[in-house]
């Protein structure tokens, strides 16, 4: 199950999960660095248009958009799509 919280940064919502998402620590992705990403789950989260940066922790993550995009659809569709990939991905960490 994913849940979602508000973070204090109104363009970041932080998405979060019961199963472990990144073992190694915290660890922030950066959109202007995704040819140097080797996370595959990182890199489909930041191939979404709108999205800029992506930042892993134990048992979440949270993910800031571009200011410019609608942020309720923006955050529903980040929510679907982040559920799917999850789902099929988590065990690849």
């Amino acid at each position: 199950m994913i849940l979602t919280e508000p973070t204090p940064n109104p363009n970041s919502i932080k998405f979060i999960s019961e199963k472990v998402i990144s073992a190694v620590g915290t660890e922030e992705f950066q959109k202007k660095e995704l040819s140097k990403i080797e996370n595959n789950f990182v890199k489909e989260i930041l191939g979404f248009k709108g999205v800029e940066l992506v930042l892993l922790s134990k048992n979440f993550l949270s993910v800031k958009k571009i200011v410019k995009l609608h942020g309720i659809f923006l955050n529903q569709w980040l929510f679907l799509i982040l559920t799917i990939i999850f789902k099929k991905t988590v065990n690849q960490f």
